[in-house]
């Protein structure tokens, strides 16, 4: 994963390129702290193969 958790959750709050910031009505921080580990997850298990 190339973010940080600080930068994940600015980039999912702010928005970057087309994607747009999302607001904490839409997706509230537990979510993005689950979204993230998920994301770091998959990352991890593709790097042991």
């Amino acid at each position: 994963v190339e973010f940080d958790f600080a930068a994940f959750t600015r980039i999912v709050r702010e928005g970057i390129g087309e994607m747009p910031g999302q607001a904490e009505e839409n997706v509230t921080d537990e979510q993005i702290v689950l979204i993230y580990e998920y994301v770091v997850s998959m990352s991890q298990s593709s790097n042991r193969r």
